[in-house]
């Protein structure tokens, strides 16, 4: 610049100045970016290697997204109902996800988890649990004949909905016209619930084929249940090989205790003795005051076929024992409350009519369903259902209350509401109330407060599980009212609940199943039964702890509990039951009302003794009231009538010939003496109340002549008498002091029935002398089934006394309300069809309804088929033409 502004002048010098600033600058503001913005790139760079050393180390706080790629049909599992999984994944990891719609594909989706390494890492692993976790879905397509499809989709769809609420198996069937043709079945699921569904479609299979072969299958063996083999775990040794057994058999498990407990080793055990304290007690009083019967159909077994407490019963024969007096079975799930109008229930409806079996129910809304409770209608019909079961078996309120533990998701106002609303109901219908109060101990307290509850008014705190300082402060403030104790008390760990049971007062325990659950972990009371449910039964393990922590006796434990029961439940103890007082007395006023006037007087005993002592029957009316006397003086309304006990018999079993203790003569008097009394007959309450009760059709000669059995605990008792008098009988020494040489009429014996291996009852009916031999022949019935069958005079043998304590269990009967078509004699071809209805030949549940009695004594019934059509046998015997239909006066 010096030399330009020497030699150039000043105006050169100055243009040439302007212009080397313009260029100047440019280069400077140039190199100026490019050095920040090496600068910046430099910083960058440094801060992620700055950042994957922190990574490295776990000192970030650095979010990143990882994709996560998901099964399209894994997907809705993932998401949840309304969201509810992916949110819980988001809130246990404080991570966020969403879905990449742009990077899915044909057999994927792409979730993006937003978070914290850590987190982020969690989510994915969470997500990926959830998929594994659920049951791998497979197809099965079946085939089935195509006239079977409509008994398997049922009225309205009910048949094949029910498959799947079972089985939570998707059933898509072929509904195609031809009856001719194979229908393909398409079953979607895991591969358990595939199993399930199947089996029970092949169940509606073969029950379809046998219906429309018409043909009469070889008698199925009459023994239905085996009795479990008897285990010893008294010892800790023998208890710890009996568990290892068990872990071997774990494969060959098939939900039934049976095929278990035919495997295991059993000690012998004489028939007349038992090493278990149950089987020894004097009276027949275990009694458990809170069940869920429906629960244990619904949620363990699952079984379509096993809807009924006589059924599940009859299936699992470990769930009867001749020392139950009864139970109380808690409704409290609105879904699942009984039918309206069908007092008792028709899960109860057969065990409610049994003699000797106080069974009973309570209607109510548990707090896990409290929402229900509150829709339109709830109330009513819970206010109608404890109504209409008012003397039916219903006899509280309940379970309801409050629960605040983890498990109930139910708002805490709603369930207050709900609660008010019952404990409300409760004071207007006078009955006793069934709670539920779980962590909610001021709550519950408070909601009694302010609904006026008295302290005297009968309740039932059902399961107790706190401190023995909060129950006690109960027992104080609500001294009407009672406290239930679990099989929570048999368990280890159950301290709190074992100090309870031993301070408490005697007079204010109940003890109780609430079976499913619960169940109790005590051995040395009931025999090993294999089930994996808690059951009725099982309070005797309840009661056996309490009487272990308190130093008494099992005996006083139960009779003390059973007092508080009929307390507070307003259950006599002696059986004097009103209800069956009250069907006395209308039947009584039915009689009197259908005679002359000249009977229309006050009831007295003497106007009644003459009518039931007249020649004339007035529409078999006397057959009825001689019935109900004599259920009045024996059994229905005596509760301590000691039932049939299996191995429990009163001599030892050895041979009549060795002990001596009767004569020829002799036996036959004393059998004559018993078999007078004898007969099963349809219990009072059945008579009284026009109940229905399940039975099978045993044996028939035509609609006008069949025979039926009861369903329920007398069936597992036959079964049960049958094994031990075919155990006796089968052997040689036995059979050769007990034959007999001659027989008359009316004798109870002994045989077999045609080529069977067992043994059963029967009983001679007419003698004749065998053509061409020396030998007698013998026509004898058999009392338990109604068979008749000529036997050898060899083949017979004398029946001991032990083997007589259970009533004969075939009851003849009369089909009501219908006639042969033609003339006075039922035809073949409608004996065939009665008998492919009835399913006499493959042991097919109905429900039979007394309607009235001939005069004979012979009842007439209503039969119903059990399933889901509920055909009734009578008309549908009109229907295909072979009979016609008649009104019977009743």
């Amino acid at each position: 610049h010096f030399y330009k502004r020497l030699y150039q002048g000043p105006s050169l010098c100055q243009m040439s100045d302007n212009l080397s600033r313009s260029y100047i600058g440019s280069v400077v503001l140039g190199l100026a970016l490019a050095g920040g913005a090496g600068l910046c790139l430099y910083l960058l760079m440094r801060k992620e290697e700055d950042w994957e050393g922190e990574v490295q180390g776990g000192v970030t706080s650095r979010q990143v997204a990882i994709d996560v790629k998901i099964p399209r049909d894994m997907v809705g599992v993932v998401i949840g109902r309304q969201g509810s999984n992916i949110r819980e994944i988001q809130a246990k990891t404080e991570t966020r996800i969403h879905f990449r719609d742009e990077l899915e594909t044909e057999q994927f989706r792409v979730a993006c988890i937003r978070g914290l390494p850590d987190d982020a890492q969690l989510a994915e692993i969470l997500i990926h649990q959830t998929i594994s976790q659920q049951p791998r879905v497979e197809t099965l397509t079946m085939y089935v004949p195509g006239r079977a499809v409509g008994r398997i989709i049922g009225r309205g769809g009910e048949s094949v909905k029910e498959i799947q609420r079972v089985s939570r198996c998707m059933v898509d069937i072929d509904r195609g016209a031809s009856l001719e043709e194979m229908k393909k079945i398409v079953l979607q699921g895991s591969r358990e619930e595939i199993i399930m569904a199947k089996e029970l479609i092949e169940d509606i299979v073969k029950e379809e084929a046998m219906m429309w072969s018409g043909g009469c299958c070889s008698r199925p063996p009459r023994i239905k249940n085996i009795r479990p083999a008897i285990v010893d775990i008294s010892s800790d040794a023998e208890e710890e090989k009996l568990e290892d057994k068990k872990e071997e058999m774990k494969t060959e498990i098939q939900n039934h205790c049976i095929e278990v407990l035919d495997k295991v080793e059993a000690t012998e055990v004489p028939l007349n003795a038992s090493i278990y304290e149950a089987d020894q007690l004097p009276m027949r009083n275990i009694f458990d005051s809170h069940c869920h019967i429906d629960f244990i159909l619904d949620r363990k077994v699952r079984n379509p076929a096993i809807r009924t407490y006589s059924r599940l019963v009859e299936e699992y024969p470990a769930m009867h024992h001749q020392k139950l007096e009864g139970f109380i079975t808690n409704y409290c799930d609105p879904s699942t409350w009984p039918e309206l109008g069908t007092a008792p229930p028709a899960m109860l409806s057969s065990a409610w009519v049994t003699q000797g079996l106080s069974v009973h129910y309570t209607v109510g809304c548990h707090p896990h369903f409290a929402e229900q409770l509150l829709r339109e209608g709830a109330m009513e019909a819970l206010e109608s259902l404890l109504v209409e079961g008012r003397g039916r078996g219903c006899v509280a309120v309940g379970e309801c209350g409050l629960d605040c533990s983890r498990k109930n998701g139910a708002d805490m106002d709603i369930q207050i509401e709900a609660f008010k609303l019952q404990v409300a109901l409760a004071l207007k219908l006078d009955l006793p109330l069934v709670l539920h109060i779980r962590d909610a101990e001021k709550e519950g307290l408070a909601v009694l407060e302010s609904c006026g509850l008295p302290g005297t008014w009968p309740v039932h705190r059902h399961c107790w599980n706190d401190s023995w300082v909060r129950c006690q402060a109960w027992l104080d403030l609500f001294p009407g009212s009672v406290v239930g104790m679990t099989g929570l008390v048999t368990y280890r760990q159950a301290e709190q609940a074992r100090e309870v049971a031993r301070l408490l007062p005697l007079d204010r325990l109940v003890l109780e199943t609430d079976a499913p659950y619960f169940r109790p972990q005590y051995s040395g009371v009931l025999p090993w039964d294999g089930l994996k449910f808690a059951h009725p039964v099982q309070v005797a393990s309840v009661a056996a702890m309490i009487a272990e922590v308190r130093g008494v006796s099992l005996e006083e434990v139960l009779a003390r509990c059973r007092e508080n029961v009929a307390r507070v439940y307003r259950i006599p103890v002696t059986g004097q039951r009103r209800e069956a007082v009250n069907a006395v007395e209308d039947i009584i006023e039915d009689l009197i009302n259908s005679v002359s006037d000249d009977v229309k007087t006050e009831a007295e005993h003497t106007e009644l003794k003459r009518l039931n002592d007249s020649e004339s029957d007035i529409g078999g009316q006397r057959k009825k009231l001689k019935t109900v006397v004599d259920h009045l003086i024996t059994q229905d309304l005596n509760c301590q009538a000691e039932p049939f006990t299996p191995g429990a018999a009163e001599h030892s079993l050895l041979p009549e010939c060795e002990v001596g203790i009767k004569s020829e003569t002799g036996i036959r008097q004393g059998t004559h003496e018993l078999a007078a009394s004898q007969q099963e007959e349809f219990s009072l309450r059945m008579i009284g109340y026009e109940v229905p009760c399940e039975v099978y059709v045993s044996a028939l000669c035509s609609p006008g002549e069949f025979w039926v059995q009861k369903i329920g605990p007398m069936s597992v008792d036959l079964d049960q008498l049958i094994q031990q008098m075919t155990k006796y009988y089968s052997e040689e020494a036995n059979q050769k002091c007990l034959s007999v040489t001659s027989v008359d009429i009316g004798d109870i014996v002994v045989c077999r029935f045609g080529t069977e291996d067992s043994f059963f009852r029967a009983r001679v009916v007419e003698v004749k002398e065998s053509h061409g031999c020396n030998s007698l022949s013998v026509d004898v019935y058999f009392v338990d089934y109604g068979d008749y069958q000529l036997k050898s005079i060899n083949e017979i043998y004398k029946i001991r006394t032990e083997f007589m304590k259970l009533k004969f269990q075939a009851i003849q009967c009369s089909l009501a309300h219908i006639r042969p078509e033609t003339g006075e004699d039922w035809s073949e071809d409608a004996c065939d069809k009665f008998e492919m209805l009835t399913g006499c030949d493959r042991g097919k549940v109905l429900w039979a309804r007394v309607v009235g009695y001939q005069a004979s004594g012979v009842p007439w019934v209503e039969l119903v088929d059990s399933g889901r059509r509920q055909t009734s046998l009578a008309q549908e015997l009109v229907r295909v033409g072979v009979a016609r239909w008649v009104e019977i006066e009743k």
